[in-house]
């Protein structure tokens, strides 16, 4: 009988990561296999814990170990596998844990890992990359995972989300992971109960609290006619951000689904990366390695085009860029979480002129463009300036309401502006 196995990242909190899964797969790294109709997965669609098959005597931890990288290209390794193991009628559930802050820096770096994933997926779909050329695509997109499986990764808590966790007993697809969370549930109970009763009110406000510091969102509402007509018309709803007070140039994310209501949020957390060109008009193409680096870091370019992994130096509000190699176009990609809830970290600037070797600075403002436009998308990159956009400067706000009504854009006035009071007298 074949087994599976899965892995849970948690802290001892009740957080844990969770996943949705791709409805396909185009490539995976078991048999180096490029699909370019791609494979239908099981359970696609679905959250999803890390995991799969297990090899032939290989043991639980081991292949959850392995699937958990293949699917995320995060190492869960050097992390401490506790409580045992859960063992169900034909699969295991294998636990790792985190702290708090080791489980949000993981949950972002494999947000970002999924959206290489994503362009690999696509690069395939554009035909790019055929059977056996696997090595090839991950030489290409060096952060993406090896298998295509997974679509995004959220933060979970077993007692905030309990109500939906507790409802897939019994489902075709989400049973298994029914039976591994409860597991967890009690074994973090048992271990920690008067701990969790005495410390804090609800296990997940800890985390959401400290996010919240540094965390911009923008809530979007769309009048009923025009989000029929926009629709209709095939228009996206698109968003870009400033860097070093440089025109805006390129779409940060681009949604061709969007509701009356709409949540898009971000937070500072980048990556830097180098390009050799730019064509408006184009994708964004990634020439180098991509570094994951905060403001007050600074990566040297090395002369054969490799970025090192930072080190602290700098302006304490710009990312530090040593270029050692020659006339580059510099780079930034931003994490940030869509109207869906999924969170992606996609190129927010690339410098339209080439930059010769020496130092320089790149400062990322909290300034974003607002628009709609017909055939375009994330990544895409321009020069001249967008039609009916609407400009907001976050700097010295952490959340604002725009409304889109009759063609036009306008900021809602909130709770404490003038324009929201009573008149007086």
């Amino acid at each position: 009988m074949k087994k599976y196995v899965y892995a849970v990242a948690f802290s001892k909190n009740g957080d844990f990561l969770l996943a949705k899964k791709n409805k396909k797969g185009y490539f995976f790294a078991e048999k180096k296999v490029i699909l370019p109709t791609g494979q239908d997965l099981n359970g696609g669609g679905n959250y999803a814990l890390p995991g799969g098959k297990l090899n032939r005597s290989e043991a639980p931890i081991d292949g959850a170990r392995r699937k958990f990288f293949e699917e995320t290209r995060f190492d869960i390794a050097p992390f401490p596998d506790r409580p045992t193991p859960y063992r169900g009628a034909s699969f295991f559930g294998v636990y790792f844990q985190l702290t708090v802050e080791d489980l949000a820096s993981a949950c972002a770096k494999i947000a970002i890992n999924l959206t290489a994933g994503a362009q690999a997926a696509q690069a395939v779909i554009n035909g790019r990359y055929g059977p056996g050329e696997y090595n090839a695509l991950m030489a290409a997109f060096p952060d993406s995972p090896g298998d295509n499986e997974l679509y995004s990764i959220k933060i979970w808590n077993l007692d905030a989300n309990w109500d939906e966790i507790q409802s897939w007993e019994g489902h075709p697809d989400l049973g298994w992971f029914f039976e591994i969370l409860l597991y967890l549930k009690e074994q973090l109970t048992e271990r920690s109960r008067s701990k969790l009763i005495t410390k804090r009110k609800t296990p997940y406000q800890n985390f959401e609290e400290a996010r919240s510091q540094v965390q911009k969102k923008v809530t979007i509402e769309i009048s009923h006619e025009d989000l029929q007509s926009l629709q209709q018309a095939q228009y996206l709803l698109c968003f870009a951000k400033q860097v070093n007070t440089e025109d805006y140039c390129v779409v940060w994310q681009a949604y061709d689904k969007y509701f009356p209501n709409n949540i898009f949020s971000w937070m500072p957390i980048y990556q830097l990366f180098v390009s050799n060109q730019f064509i408006a008009g184009e994708p964004v193409v990634v020439s180098s390695n991509t570094e994951s680096i905060a403001l007050g870091q600074t990566s040297t370019l090395d002369k054969v085009g490799w970025l090192s992994p930072p080190f602290t130096g700098g302006p304490s509000d710009a990312i530090t860029l040593i270029n050692e190699y020659g006339p580059i176009h510099p780079g930034i990609k931003q994490l940030s979480t869509g109207i869906g809830g999924e969170q992606y970290s996609t190129p927010i600037f690339v410098s339209p002129r080439q930059v010769l070797t020496g130092m320089m600075q790149l400062q990322p403002t909290e300034k974003v463009l607002l628009w709609f436009e017909q055939n375009t998308a994330t990544s895409v990159q321009f020069d001249q300036p967008r039609p009916n956009a609407i400009e907001i400067d976050m700097s010295e706000r952490d959340s604002i309401k725009l409304s889109y009504n009759n063609g036009e854009w306008a900021i809602q006035p909130t709770a404490t502006s003038p324009q929201s009071q009573s008149p007086s007298g």
